[in-house]
């Protein structure tokens, strides 16, 4: 059975240039990364709209986040991720701020990004569906799928129990 979900922000040509660029500068060693959300929107809290910011994340800096520690101020998140190598990044979560995507990663020789365009977005994950279901081939992993979903609720784990919380491997 195919299956699939990600965020089309994932897809959006900003998102691929950054990737593309911290490739060329060596790799992302951090990074700042940010979104709107609202951690306590009825549609399912800090998920429905942090999972943009996370898939950016995982996107530019990789599978593995180790662990997590956030805190929250008023409907703000922030939260870093670290990784087992030394790498981590930050998660910006803003209700009230305005200014859309954000992704930037300082890399082993510079750093690269800035405000995202999101514009075509849309375009671009519909295209990852309908060349799944013409190959038959998932756009993303199970892992990939799942470690932003993990690192969200690490993230809600954190910011209400004030500790850095530890990600389980994700067996599938």
């Amino acid at each position: 059975m195919l299956t699939t979900s990600f965020s089309t922000v994932r897809w959006a040509q900003a998102t691929r240039d950054l990737v593309s660029q911290c490739a060329k500068l060596g790799g992302a060693r951090s990074g700042v990364f940010a979104g709107p959300s609202d951690p306590e929107s009825e549609y399912g809290g800090i998920h429905f709209y942090g999972i943009h910011a996370v898939e950016v994340m995982q996107e530019t800096m990789g599978l593995g986040v180790d662990s997590v520690a956030a805190t929250r101020t008023g409907k703000n998140v922030v939260a870093v991720a670290s990784y087992p190598d030394g790498r981590n990044a930050s998660l910006h979560l803003n209700h009230d701020a305005k200014g859309g995507f954000f992704g930037a990663a300082f890399c082993r020789d510079g750093y690269a990004g800035g405000p995202l365009n999101t514009s075509d977005c849309y375009v671009k994950g519909l295209k990852q569906i309908l060349k799944m279901l013409r190959t038959g081939k998932r756009p993303l992993s199970y892992e990939q799928m799942l470690e932003p979903v993990h690192v969200l609720d690490a993230i809600v784990r954190a910011e209400l129990t004030g500790r850095t919380v530890k990600l389980r491997k994700i067996k599938i």
